[in-house]
């Protein structure tokens, strides 16, 4: 999995040395996932490996580092980034609105976060785009992810499942309540998160408040009054 042919894209080659540093990933140090990667291209674009390989800390002098917790498919995507390809997406051409990289996208935006590679997390946000097909809920693998240990509490992947699932609760239950239950239910701090936002929108006294297009709560409250002044 090592590589040392990989070309930078994008910048000026003169930039970049000879010096390769090489990154393990995983629980255990191996070096078939490990990669050798040109310490410039790393610490250009990764404010996380400028630290670790021109800073005060040993990885300086071994050229070496590891990350234990993380997986070596979600690293080659970052790998893939800094050396310039496109993360790609298929899910457009699926007429069943299933996508497969959902757990990948939450993964490679957890590990960019990690890294502090704000481009590569806002390019991993794309995961929002693979929701709007179908018109799907996030699956309990994706809640596992979204609200594991190693994710931060303020991730913005949090917010943005809390928020589907109360729109979904009031905009779109009928259609959505066995795999609402399952999921929302799967998981206690997605559970009293959302549960959260349901009371606090419930408590909305007035409907104009309201940014659900057609709540179960305000819209109907809407469509009696109506009814009662016609």
């Amino acid at each position: 999995m090592a590589t040392t042919s990989l070309t930078p894209i994008g910048e000026d080659p003169s930039i970049y040395d000879d010096q390769l540093v090489r990154i393990y990933i995983g629980p255990t140090k191996k070096h078939d996932s490990s990669w050798l990667l040109h310490e410039s291209v790393l610490c250009y674009h990764c404010p996380y490996f400028q630290s670790v390989f021109r800073g005060k800390f040993l990885e300086s002098t071994t050229k070496e580092s590891h990350l234990p917790d993380d997986d070596p498919l979600t690293f080659s995507y970052v790998v893939s980034y800094l050396y310039g390809s496109l993360l790609k997406c298929d899910c457009h051409l699926n007429s069943t609105g299933h996508c497969p990289y959902r757990v990948t996208w939450i993964k490679v935006f957890i590990l960019a976060n990690k890294l502090l590679m704000y481009n590569l997390e806002n390019a991993a946000l794309r995961y929002q785009d693979c929701h709007a097909i179908g018109n799907s809920l996030p699956s309990i693998s994706e809640i596992e992810e979204i609200y594991n240990e190693n994710t931060p509490p303020d991730c913005f992947l949090r917010d943005y499942v809390e928020i589907r699932f109360s729109r979904v609760f009031f905009e779109d239950w009928d259609n959505h309540k066995v795999a609402w239950m399952q999921v929302v239910m799967s998981n206690k701090e997605l559970l009293e998160a959302v549960m959260q936002r349901i009371r606090s929108h419930q408590q909305l006294g007035n409907y104009t408040s309201c940014r659900y297009k057609k709540c179960n709560v305000h819209w109907v409250a809407v469509e009696l009054s109506a009814f009662f002044l016609e």
